[in-house]
């Protein structure tokens, strides 16, 4: 029996002077995830306007492969790039019997809430 995928997508709306920036290192980043054994697709879209709307989203057949990616320095990268926006992104992990946000991150990462 083949098990449900698992993910995550990170969905942000930035001003047009940022999306540069942001899309460029979202590529490069989806560029070297896509080479990481468990990941079954990475995508990038952006709605081009006033304000731009960024979906970045990547696709994983286990939940452990999510897991090994969520510990690794790519998704440090990633993390960092949402800390550094002026404006916030919302990112959720689709699991296989749930939706969860930024604390599934915390909770594999080991990150304690001060």
């Amino acid at each position: 029996m083949e098990t449900a995928h698992v993910g995550l997508s990170v969905n942000w709306v930035v001003p047009a002077d940022e999306t540069g920036p942001i899309t460029a290192a979202l590529h490069a980043l989806m560029v070297e995830v896509r080479h990481v054994p468990g990941c079954l697709e990475c995508a990038l879209a952006i709605c081009l306007g006033t304000d731009s709307t960024i979906r970045y989203s990547e696709t994983w057949r286990s939940e452990e492969s999510l897991r090994v990616r969520v510990r690794s320095d790519q998704f440090s990268r990633l993390a960092g790039l949402m800390e550094a926006a002026s404006t916030a992104p919302t990112i959720q992990f689709q699991l296989t019997d749930r939706v969860r946000g930024l604390d599934y991150a915390r909770t594999v990462r080991g990150v304690r809430e001060s």
